[in-house]
């Protein structure tokens, strides 16, 4: 008793079966919505960013951001801005 294989018969088979999944994997890939979930993963970036929450990632998001990391100080003398109104703080609030 041998074991008959048509070869012709397991190609065309092979070919179904390959076709099949391909389309199942099309439909599936076409079925995901990329847009949406770009824009929910720039909405979760933005709402993690936002510190102050108005709504924008702005400079003063990364400042607040960057004065929570351990080691990072503002050196109000070197600032260009105090510089130039070091003559209007009062004597209290300096840094």
């Amino acid at each position: 008793m041998g074991l008959k294989i048509n070869a012709s018969e397991a190609i065309s088979k092979a070919k179904e079966g390959i076709k099949s999944g391909t389309d199942i994997a099309i439909s599936k890939a076409k079925s995901i919505d990329v847009k949406g979930n770009a824009d929910k993963a720039i909405d979760n970036v933005k709402s993690v960013i936002d510190v102050n929450g108005d709504g924008q990632v702005d400079i003063e998001d990364i400042i607040i951001i960057g004065l929570r990391v351990p080691g990072v100080q503002i050196n109000f003398p070197e600032l260009e801005v105090y510089k130039r109104h070091y003559k209007f703080v009062p004597m209290d609030l300096e840094a």
